[in-house]
């Protein structure tokens, strides 16, 4: 007997332009519905950048929503960067929205003292219930 896992999952950027100092949705999931009340939902980011002059920090969210107006999920990481280089990181956190239908997760970030816009090359997220 096999166990099978509902899942979405997007690597479709919403933008290739990280906004400056400022929170920029990168990357949504389509809409997802937990198969159970209960459901423990589970969600993966990956994502690549370059990151612009005068850049100390990013900040990485995931957002219930399609957007940098939904409800923040994690506790938000700051990762400090090197200016003018490029930077990746994965994130994986956990939610129970308990009942929904059409749940949709946001992928954002941020610059912390960036003297311009730097450029999303790639992201994706996946979104999966157990």
């Amino acid at each position: 007997m096999g166990v099978r896992f509902p899942s979405v999952q997007s690597t479709t950027l919403l933008t290739a332009v990280l906004g400056q100092n400022v929170e920029t949705a990168i990357v949504t999931s389509p809409p997802f519905t937990p198969p159970l009340d209960g459901s423990l939902i589970i969600i993966m980011v990956y994502w690549q950048a370059n990151m612009p002059a005068g850049t100390t920090q990013v900040t990485n969210r995931i957002r219930r929503g399609s957007g940098v107006a939904g409800q923040l999920v994690n506790v938000f990481a700051t990762d400090r960067v090197t200016a003018s280089l490029g930077y990746s990181t994965t994130l994986v956190y956990v939610d129970t929205p308990g009942n929904v239908s059409g749940l949709q997760y946001t992928f954002t970030a941020g610059t912390v003292a960036a003297g311009a816009t730097g450029g999303v090359n790639d992201a994706c997220i996946i979104v999966f219930a157990l």
